[in-house]
């Protein structure tokens, strides 16, 4: 009996295995700090979503004679997605990359046919526009158009002899050149792909037996198919605009593991007290609800001022060592403190 050992390079085995393990890595939670003074953020916007179909009849031709196609994967390739302003027409190009599994004959009888299992990749490209129906409510920013203005300067002048002395030219000076050029740079919307969906017929053209061969009575050779598919791509427009966030009230969560004197604002802090745990001086001791005070007591832990946090005990039976310096529990304490905007 022969022994294989993880690692190791047996005779004649075209394989080699290297084993290994993977060891668990520490993951812990971090306090969120979260703006919820309100704000105005540059963002993406969703424009539309909107499922296209297209149809395609294509006809491709194999390297070699095949008995038939065993499988065929697809993938949809998207190379141009452009909505042309200030229309609504969409301009989509792209192709279906297919990678076909096919058989082929090796050798053959009457009773039966052998060979290889082969693979030929090609691009079926499509193109089409289309328009945009713009069902989220919000069309795309209007198209701020460049400028050119030109401006002049009067000027008086002299004029020839045949003219009157009192007479003087009046026009435009000729003797300079002023502009005033302005340009905008639009943000260019621009698609994303939500997914795509292909149902295809392919038909094998002109199968036939090949001349002097033998092959079983229903067995036929083909080189080129067509195929008939509709593809439906699901796609998502958006343009990057300025966003207008109000005040709002946070709520993030978090276990705060060896900062209990650290508050911050904006944000839901959660405290664990284990049985017996003695904490710094300052931890909230357990009212129903804080406000917290420039200099306060509250304030010695970090806290911010003008601040309401909830506090929900799971047992609020704690004593306190005077003054106040540490205090122990019989049973796990959860503090909650959530800020509203």
């Amino acid at each position: 009996m022969s022994e294989f050992k993880c690692g190791s390079k047996p005779a004649r085995v075209c394989v080699d295995v290297t084993c290994g393990t993977q060891s668990d890595c520490v993951s812990n939670s971090v306090l969120i700090t979260a703006l919820s003074t309100g704000t105005i953020a540059k963002i993406p916007v969703t424009l539309a979503e909107f499922t296209v179909q297209v149809n395609i009849d294509s006809f491709i031709t194999l390297p070699e004679p095949a008995l038939e196609i065993k499988d065929i994967k697809k993938r949809v390739k998207v190379t141009q997605c452009l909505l042309l302003q200030p229309t609504n027409v969409l301009f989509l190009e792209g192709f279906i990359r297919k990678n076909i599994d096919y058989s082929t004959r090796t050798c053959s009888n009457a009773e039966g046919v052998c060979g290889d299992i082969r693979h030929c990749t090609v691009d079926v490209p499509f193109k089409c526009t289309t328009t945009v129906p713009f069902n989220s409510g919000v069309m795309p920013e209007d198209i701020r158009f460049n400028s050119t203005n030109e401006f002049e300067y009067f000027k008086r002048q002299n004029l020839p002899r045949e003219f009157a002395e009192k007479d003087k030219l009046l026009s435009g000076d000729f003797s300079e050149f002023n502009q005033i050029s302005e340009e905008f740079f639009n943000e260019l919307p621009y698609c994303e792909l939500i997914s795509a969906r292909i149902v295809e017929f392919d038909e094998f053209l002109n199968r036939r037996r090949l001349h002097g061969e033998k092959l079983p009575f229903e067995e036929r050779l083909f080189r080129r198919f067509e195929e008939k598919a509709v593809l439906n791509i699901t796609l998502k427009i958006l343009q990057n605009r300025q966003v207008c966030i109000p005040p709002t009230t946070c709520n993030v969560r978090g276990q705060v593991a060896d900062h209990y004197g650290t508050g911050v604002s904006g944000v839901t802090m959660t405290f664990t007290i284990e049985p017996g745990q003695q904490l710094p001086c300052g931890t909230i001791p357990l009212p129903s609800s804080v406000t917290t005070n420039a200099g306060g007591f509250y304030n010695q832990m970090g806290f911010a001022n003008g601040i309401t946090y909830k506090v929900t005990p799971s047992k609020a039976n704690c004593t306190f060592d005077p003054p106040f310096r540490t205090f122990q529990c019989p049973a796990i304490l959860n503090f909650e403190a959530q800020c509203r905007g």
